[in-house]
């Protein structure tokens, strides 16, 4: 997220920002991406996540626009999903890889006529351009970032259509997953791509720069928050009000990352990123279609399909003691043998599901990634034990 556009009514909210990932122009740091880690009420947030509605401000996505007659043909030839098939307004997460099957992007493509838009960490998006005005030759197409810029924002929980028909979003609110359309809210016309995130329904919203504070408040007003300076005078009417309503706020990263870990979501960058096969991230299922025509990197998938496995896999771990947290980095280590490495924790957080106790993503060898196997990791200056789990 860039902060510019929406960073008056974040302040107002009590955001606490914070860099996300390094700055995209070394000369100005100050120009983002930033993330809001909480609004200084994660508890609440969490909450809102799992059983109400949670609006998230989400962090380093860019769209890039792909437009002509051969936009959906070329950007096939490139993606490990077929993206020829799907009828418009499909939304389709695919991969881009490089020779040898590492993953080079991580992206959603929201299909429509004449145009597809690739929604996808900012930190990739210059190189992902690259890559595509390499692969042209003749074809009618053209690439750019998308005009006007937009602001990511995510509606997740429970009650998140109820929240987007609240704003008058109605036809948006009732799409099924794997697609999205435009709406209207506040006046102001945004993309709304309908998924799942953190294991619960969710709305990837995509409001432009101009209309962005202005869709943020509609919603929150929309899921019954009301977050301006007279509820510090008034905190009982406030909370009168929310009881009322559908009970939503907005959200940080810090609530956000708790349910997604929870929920066995890896995000690029993050728990896999341009070092990882495909399989090894557990995302073949999910972004290659086995029955479309080459991309690059397709041998490796295939091969690794139909006459093995990968050396290691992404699972998640339960830790089995208390007020142990793993921090990302650290070793998961063999229990026999503690002195072996197996693999390192990718991302963890303190589970509300578990009673506080420590869930986390890791990347471990094959053979170890079986469910129920035990292992051991680092936390809080000792080893602690840790159970292997399923990734979703």
């Amino acid at each position: 997220m860039a902060a510019a556009p929406l960073q008056p009514v974040l302040e107002s909210l009590g955001a606490e920002l914070s860099a996300w990932g390094p700055p995209l122009d070394p000369q100005r740091p100050e120009g983002g991406p930033f993330v809001v880690q909480s609004f200084g009420e994660t508890p609440a947030e969490y909450a809102a996540i799992k059983r109400h509605a949670g609006l998230f401000p989400v962090p380093g996505r860019t769209l890039l626009e792909v437009t002509g007659g051969d936009a959906r043909d070329l950007l096939n030839r490139l993606a490990t999903q077929d993206l020829l098939t799907p009828e418009d307004g499909a939304a389709v997460r695919t991969l881009f890889l490089g020779s040898r099957g590492l993953i080079l992007a991580d992206a959603f493509a929201l299909l429509g006529e004449g145009r597809v838009l690739l929604d996808l960490d900012t930190h990739d998006a210059a190189e992902t351009l690259g890559r595509l005005e390499a692969a042209r030759f003749a074809e009618d197409v053209a690439f750019a970032a998308a005009d006007p810029p937009r602001v990511p924002l995510m509606l997740l929980g429970p009650a998140a259509a109820a929240g987007l028909r609240a704003a008058g979003a109605e036809d948006a609110a009732a799409l099924p997953p794997g697609r999205f359309a435009e709406a209207t809210v506040a006046g102001h016309t945004l993309l709304v791509h309908r998924g799942t995130d953190a294991g619960v329904p969710s709305f990837r919203l995509h409001p432009t720069g101009a209309g962005a504070a202005a869709v943020f408040a509609a919603l929150l007003a929309a899921l019954g928050y009301a977050g301006e300076p007279a509820d510090a005078a008034d905190p009982a009417a406030a909370a009168a009000r929310r009881r009322a309503g559908l009970r939503g706020r907005p959200v940080g990263w810090e609530a956000f990352n708790t349910a997604r870990v929870e929920a066995g979501q890896p995000l690029f960058h993050l728990d896999y990123g341009p070092g990882n096969l495909v399989a090894e991230a557990q995302l073949v299922e999910e972004a290659v279609s086995f029955t479309k025509g080459c991309y690059p990197g397709q041998e490796a998938v295939a091969r690794m399909k139909n006459l093995g496995h990968p050396k290691k896999l992404l699972v998640r771990l339960e830790v089995e003691e208390d007020d142990r947290l793993p921090s990302a980095g650290t070793e998961v280590l063999d229990p026999s043998d503690p002195g072996r490495v197996i693999g390192a924790v990718t991302s963890s957080t303190p589970s509300p599901l578990r009673g506080g106790r420590a869930v986390a993503l890791a990347v471990v060898r094959w053979g170890r990634h079986k469910p129920g196997q035990e292992v051991r990791v680092a936390a809080d200056a000792g080893l602690c034990a840790a159970v292997v789990q399923p990734l979703r």
